[in-house]
C-alpha cells in the first residue's frame, strides 16, 4: 500500500490558523486563537482553582471538604508586603534634588531628619583641588597605549624572574644604630642644615657610566635599562594617584626609562590614598599644608633620615668605585632580571639598586625611609600623645591606609635591593609657642621612634603581591617590547583619571621653528609696510 500525503490547507487571504470547522475542542465548545498582539491577562490561580471546584462539587459540603485537603491557601498578609516595600524603598539611592520617586513622598510632609543630614553632609563636603599634571599633551599628540589601574590589579606572573648579580659599586657605610634610640617622650632632632640638594639627588639612567656600558654590549634579548626609583614606582602604579611621567626611550633593541625634570618620580607623597577628609588639598589656605609643600617637605626628610641612619664609618666590603663621587655614599647593586627565562618572549631589565647602609658584623643590608606626619594647624600631633605610645607595635598598619602607596613601594626597594632589613623612622615637625598657642616648624622636624620590619614579611603582612607587582611591569613594557608603542614616548599618571597613558612625545624643535618662522614673517610684513 503506497503512502499518501494529505492534503495541504492553504489558507485564503490575510487569514491565519487552522481551518473553522478545527476551531472547537473535543465537546463542540469553540475556541479562538490568540495574536501576538492581544494582550494576555493576568489569571489568578487559586481563586479560579477554588471556583473550578466549588462548581463541579455536587454541594457546598462536599466543596468545603475538598478545600480541606488543598495543599496551596491563599494567604493575605499586609504586614510581609508592607515590610518589602520598606525594604525596597531603602535600596532607592537618595536624590538631594527631591525630584525621585521615594523624594516626592517625603517633600509634601514632613521631612525625616537622616535625609537632611546625608543632603548637609554633601552640601558641606570638604573640597580637594587635586594637582596639575606633571606633563601636558597637546591635541595632535598620538595616543598609543591606555592601560586602567583596576584591570592591572588582577594581573599575575606565574613565574617569577630570575636575578642575577652584575656588580657592587660604592663604598656603603655602617648603620648607625643610635638614631633607634629616639621616643616620643625624648625625640632626636634631624640635622637637616648641612646638606644640599644635589648631595641626594640620584643619577640618570642616561648619565649612569655603568649602565651605558652594559647598555654597548651586544644584546641577545631586549633589554629594559632602569633604576629602582622608576621601577618600584612601576611596580605600584595601581595605588598612585597623584600625576607623574616617564620618558622612554629606545636604541637598537634597548628601552630606556628616564625621569624628566618636574616628574614627581622621586616625590614622597603625604597621606596619598587618604580618605576624602584627611587628604591634602592643593587649595589650602595654609601654604604648608598643600600637597606640593608636604611633597618637598616629606622628601627632604626622607634623604635627611636616610643620612642620618648611617654612621661616619665604612664597612669593609669589596666593591668598585662608585659612579657617583660627588653624592651621598651608598652602595649600588647592578642586578639583571631575567624576564620568562628559556622561552621565545624572553627580555631582560637592568636595574641599579641602592642599598642605604650595612649592619654591624652581619653586612646585612639595609634600606632606611622616613615617615612624616601630616601636621595641620588645628590639631595637635596624634603620634606624640597617641599613637605611638600606645600602639606603637601596630602604628604602622593603621598608618599604611593613608600611605598606602608610599609603603608598597618602599617594600618593592628592599625587594628589588635585596635588602634583609627595613629602618622605617616616624618623624614629625617640631612644636613650638607662639602668642599661647602650639604652632608647627616645618623647617624642623624630630624623629619620634624607628622600626624594623623584613621586607618579605611586611609584604605579607599588607598583601603587597609579588607576582603582582612584576606582572604590572610586564604589562606596560610589553607593548614597547613587541612594536606597538613607538619611541621616544611619555608614560604618563593623570592626576585626574585612575588609568595609565602611552602618547608620543612632541618635538619641541618644529614648534620653536614654527615660532621663529611666523615672527621673521611678521617682520617682513611690517617692513613691506613701512616701505
Amino acid at each position: 500500500m503506497s503512502f499518501e500525503l494529505p492534503e495541504l490547507y492553504i489558507n485564503p487571504q490575510f487569514s491565519w490558523g487552522p481551518p473553522e470547522e478545527e476551531m472547537k475542542l473535543a465537546d463542540g465548545v469553540p475556541f479562538e486563537l490568540y495574536s501576538k498582539t492581544d494582550p494576555l491577562e493576568a489569571l489568578d490561580w487559586f481563586t479560579y482553582k477554588r471556583e473550578e471546584d466549588e462548581t463541579d462539587s455536587e454541594s457546598d459540603t462536599d466543596a468545603a471538604a475538598a478545600n480541606k485537603h488543598k495543599v496551596f491557601k491563599q494567604v493575605k498578609d499586609n504586614a510581609r508586603l508592607n515590610a518589602l516595600r520598606t525594604q525596597r524603598e531603602k535600596l532607592v539611592m537618595f536624590n538631594p534634588r527631591n525630584n525621585g520617586p521615594r523624594n516626592a513622598k517625603v517633600a509634601p510632609g514632613k521631612k525625616s531628619g537622616k535625609d537632611n543630614r546625608n543632603n548637609n553632609q554633601r552640601r558641606n563636603r570638604r573640597k580637594v583641588t587635586e594637582l596639575p599634571n606633571t606633563y601636558s599633551a597637546s591635541a595632535m599628540a598620538v595616543v598609543q597605549q591606555v592601560m586602567k589601574q583596576t584591570d592591572m590589579t588582577k594581573l599575575r606572573l606565574n613565574i617569577l624572574p630570575k636575578v642575577v648579580e652584575l656588580g657592587l659599586f660604592g663604598t656603603p657605610p655602617i648603620y648607625n644604630t643610635g638614631i633607634e634610640a629616639a621616643t616620643c617622650t625624648r625625640p632626636l632632632a634631624l640635622d637637616e642644615s648641612k646638606y644640599e640638594e644635589d648631595y641626594f639627588l640620584r643619577g640618570l639612567t642616561t648619565d649612569d657610566p655603568e649602565l651605558r656600558k652594559i647598555m654597548g654590549e651586544t644584546q641577545r634579548y631586549p633589554l629594559v635599562v632602569v633604576t629602582d626609583e622608576i621601577l618600584s614606582l612601576l611596580m605600584v602604579c595601581t595605588r598612585s594617584s597623584y600625576p607623574w611621567h616617564i620618558r622612554v626611550l629606545n636604541y637598537n633593541n634597548i628601552w630606556i626609562l628616564v625621569k624628566g625634570e618636574d616628574s614627581n618620580i622621586d616625590k614622597q607623597w603625604v597621606s596619598e590614598t587618604a580618605g576624602h577628609d584627611n587628604r591634602p588639598s592643593e587649595g589650602a589656605e595654609n601654604r604648608a599644608e598643600r600637597i606640593s609643600s608636604l611633597g618637598e617637605e616629606s622628601s627632604r626628610v626622607y634623604d635627611c633620615f636616610a643620612r642620618a641612619s648611617c654612621a661616619k664609618s665604612f664597612a669593609q666590603v669589596k666593591t668598585n668605585r662608585s659612579p657617583f663621587s660627588r653624592k651621598q655614599p651608598r652602595l649600588y647593586s647592578y642586578r639583571r632580571y631575567i624576564m620568562y627565562d628559556g622561552t621565545p618572549d624572553r627580555y631582560d631589565i637592568v636595574v641599579r639598586c641602592e642599598v642605604d647602609a650595612l649592619m654591624p658584623r652581619t653586612n646585612d643590608r639595609v634600606r632606611c625611609f622616613a615617615l612624616l606626619e601630616q601636621c595641620v594647624a588645628s590639631e595637635d600631633s596624634s603620634w606624640r600623645r597617641e599613637g605611638l605610645l600606645k600602639n606603637a607595635a601596630s602604628f604602622l598598619p593603621i598608618e599604611y591606609a593613608k600611605n598606602g602607596c608610599k609603603i608598597a613601594r618602599w617594600t618593592a626597594l628592599s625587594l628589588l635591593s635585596d635588602a634583609k632589613l627595613m629602618k622605617i623612622g616616624f618623624v614629625t615637625c617640631v612644636e613650638k609657642m607662639e602668642k599661647g598657642q602650639r604652632v608647627y616648624d616645618h623647617s624642623r622636624h624630630e624623629v619620634l621612634t624607628v622600626q624594623t620590619y623584613s621586607p618579605a614579611s611586611l609584604a605579607t603582612q599588607f598583601g603587597i603581591d609579588v607576582s603582582n607587582m612584576w606582572a604590572v611591569v610586564d604589562h606596560i613594557m610589553r607593548p614597547f617590547i613587541e612594536g606597538h608603542s613607538i619611541c621616544p614616548s611619555i608614560l604618563m599618571k593623570p592626576g585626574d583619571k585612575s588609568e595609565l597613558i602611552v602618547v608620543e612625545e612632541e618635538d619641541d624643535d618644529d614648534d620653536e621653528s614654527d615660532e621663529v618662522d611666523s615672527e621673521e614673517d611678521g617682520d617682513d610684513g611690517d617692513d613691506k609696510d613701512d616701505e
